[in-house]
């Protein structure tokens, strides 16, 4: 979904922090892959990128394509989600993945461009390979959102 529209906010403030995902892995051949890295190419000012995690979709309930820091706003707090990231994530032929890659994204300004850019870097056989893809997510400052 996140590789063909956008998501995002237009309620951000500066100081909140949000977990940005990318696209959910899919490995579109026949031989197994595993997954090193994913990270996004394209972080505007305005806008830092301190740590990626990787999430289990199962564990999570879903993928959250943006979601609050702490649990804001009813939200499940991603930050204590278990985090899978330090071993690879491997996906066998034409099977898509139960575990996705997150970024943790503080607003530290006024956000004029998108966060996107997504690469992966992953190993098929005994060949590394890096891949690009778009990806797109948006986060501007706004009225922020009220309390419930």
């Amino acid at each position: 979904m996140q590789s063909t529209g956008r998501i995002g906010t237009e309620h951000a403030q500066v100081g909140e922090v949000f977990w940005a995902a990318l696209p959910l892995p899919r490995n579109t051949t026949k031989d197994p892959v595993a997954i090193d890295k994913a990270r996004f190419t394209k972080i505007p000012k305005g806008l830092k990128v301190s740590e990626y995690r990787i999430f289990d979709t199962n564990e999570v309930g879903g993928i959250y394509f943006l979601a609050y820091s702490g649990g804001k706003y009813g939200t499940k707090d991603p930050e204590k989600f278990r985090n899978y990231a330090g071993k690879p994530i491997r996906l066998k032929g034409k099977q898509e993945s139960d575990y996705y890659v997150a970024a943790k994204v503080t607003v530290t300004g006024p956000v004029h461009k998108d966060l996107g850019g997504c690469v992966f870097w992953y190993k098929q056989n005994t060949k590394k390979y890096k891949q690009n893809l778009h990806c797109q997510t948006t986060i501007r400052i706004g009225k922020p959102l009220p309390d419930n």
